[in-house]
């Protein structure tokens, strides 16, 4: 734009070769670089914008998904507790939420450092994704601690599929160059009471966990339960 008004204002001796050119074609010519200027200063200004909108949306991803396991980081995944609790009350359908944590992680970490912790969190992350269904909920909710949404599943179904879970992490160690680390995890299930804050099921899924803990791991506990 700048060299387009630097030439249509700054009176230059013209070139002998435009001066035997038609009126019209000059004419046709002044218009076409004024529409060249213009279309380019559109298709920069668009690019700038679709820049920016694709940062922002990876700005956003990043703020709403763990970066290590490429889960539901704990963010997301209150928000999507609130919309399924919303969803349920609606729809009169139940909802069930498990607390997952690995056992004895802080060994992992001490006898193998925090690389290998690091790899064996993501190794739990792709058997926790292959191991739910589409429309359950999963996330990394702490340092070794997992969470699990289920729409839709009575607390039966909720414990049968976090059992499932349990059994596939056990039997499929992780590889650490000749050897192979067993890794288990404890987990407790607890019914969302849509009468009740949010905390309240975490306290009761939190509170099966520390008995699955104190039983001696490697088990799931249901809410209620002995």
């Amino acid at each position: 734009m700048a060299l387009y008004l630097a030439f249509e204002l700054i009176r230059y001796s013209p070139d002998p070769e435009i001066l035997e050119l038609s009126e019209a074609l000059a004419n046709f010519l002044r218009a076409s670089y004024a529409t060249t200027t213009v279309l380019t200063m559109f298709l920069f200004f668009l690019l700038v914008e679709v820049t920016a909108e694709r940062n922002e949306l990876k700005l956003e991803n990043i703020s709403l998904t763990d970066q290590l396991t490429d889960l539901s980081n704990r963010r997301l995944f209150e928000i999507a507790f609130r919309q399924e609790v919303a969803r349920g009350r609606r729809d009169h359908k139940p909802l069930a939420l498990a607390m997952l944590d690995l056992d004895h992680f802080k060994q992992v970490n001490d006898a193998y450092g925090h690389q290998v912790g690091d790899e064996v969190l993501q190794h739990i992350a792709r058997h926790l994704r292959n191991a739910t269904r589409e429309g359950n909920v999963v996330a990394r909710v702490g340092g070794e601690e997992f969470a699990v949404l289920f729409p839709g599943l009575a607390l039966p179904e909720a414990v049968e599929v976090t059992e499932r879970i349990r059994k596939v992490i056990e039997v499929n160690g992780f590889r650490l160059k000749q050897q192979t680390l067993n890794i288990t995890i404890s987990a407790g299930v607890a019914m969302v009471d849509y009468e009740k804050p949010l905390e309240h099921s975490y306290e009761l899924a939190d509170e099966a966990l520390y008995q699955a803990k104190r039983e001696g791991r490697n088990r799931v506990v249901a809410c209620g339960t002995a």
